[in-house]
């Protein structure tokens, strides 16, 4: 507990055990091995494994940088614990998983995700700013508010992985989307403006769900 000053733990031979809880400003951790957070309320947060990421509960007041050199990164699971993040978000698993799935959940910036199959949940909305993910791995993005897609975003295929999109307002992804099962929801409504292909890769049977509540389904562009 550093009150609101820094935190640097930044040495590459650190490794820490059991969970490491965090207060304080500007906060930097490093373990040369797996490393899972507790509680965190800091300032911009810096956080490196060598090993599976358990980024904890709380709240980061600032800019979220996470990365766990190829292996999974995920969050505390427990009753209503969540992560709050007032800035950005860069998620680096490499090829590994990216499970941030808590139903309140708060990445209130742009989010960056570098991973393997990746499933990400927050209560309100939700941007992402870029995805990098291998071939043939699953994708889950639910907002609660607005799902944004960025402009540098090309496409998404996820081959013969499941893609399932939900936004809490109307949603257009603006971009072509494919996967093996592609279920898109919007309760504000749907406008398909690319195409969006289920099983475009002939990896079995796929579906194509499309979900609104009360509101209009237009796939005419």
């Amino acid at each position: 507990d550093a009150g609101t000053g820094t935190i640097t733990l930044s040495n590459t031979s650190n490794h820490f055990t059991g969970a490491v809880s965090l207060t304080g400003g500007a906060s930097q951790i490093v373990d040369n091995n797996a490393l899972t957070l507790g509680t965190v309320n800091t300032g911009d947060l810096t956080v490196t494994s060598n090993g599976v990421l358990d980024l904890g509960r709380g709240t980061v007041a600032g800019n979220l940088d996470a990365n766990s050199n190829g292996t999974a990164i995920a969050q505390s699971t427990l009753g209503s614990d969540h992560l709050t993040v007032t800035g950005t978000s860069t998620i680096n698993a490499g090829a590994g998983s990216i499970t941030l799935t808590q139903a309140t959940n708060d990445f209130q910036g742009a989010v960056s995700l570098t991973g393997g199959a990746v499933s990400i949940r927050d209560t309100n909305a939700l941007d992402i700013s870029s995805l990098s993910q291998p071939n043939n791995q699953a994708l889950t993005l639910q907002a609660g508010g607005a799902l944004t897609l960025s402009a540098g975003l090309t496409a998404i295929d996820t081959g013969s992985a499941d893609l399932t999109l939900s936004s809490g307002t109307l949603f257009d992804p603006g971009i072509p989307l494919a996967g093996r099962n592609v279920s898109l929801t919007g309760s504000g409504g749907l406008t398909l403006s690319h195409s969006v292909s289920a099983n475009a890769n002939g990896a079995g049977t796929g579906n194509l769900t499309l979900v609104s509540t009360n509101n209009a389904i237009d796939a005419s562009g």
